[in-house]
């Protein structure tokens, strides 16, 4: 009986930590998974992301942050090979 519990409580943490996001821009409340949306939709820059989500453009803290998570989405695009550009 304790190991049936304790199997769904591991899958349970599973499940929470995959629904999870990261806010990235407090001032905007965006998160992480916001972010990853707005890449898969098109968006290649921070100017981009900025312009779609506000983010980077009120305190400025989260530009680093957006920065690095937009590079790694583009590099992990199977598309465009890490270019920052969409398949034609």
């Amino acid at each position: 009986m304790a190991f049936v519990i304790i199997i769904l409580i591991d899958e349970l943490l599973i499940a929470a930590q995959e629904l999870s996001a990261m806010y990235v821009c407090v001032c905007h409340a965006v998160t992480d998974r916001q972010i990853s949306a707005s890449v898969a939709m098109g968006a290649t820059s921070l100017k981009d992301l900025r312009e779609e989500l506000g983010v980077g453009s009120c305190c400025g803290k989260c530009a680093r942050d957006v920065r690095e998570q937009l590079r790694s989405e583009l590099g992990s695009c199977q598309g465009c090979g890490g270019c920052g550009r969409k398949p034609s």
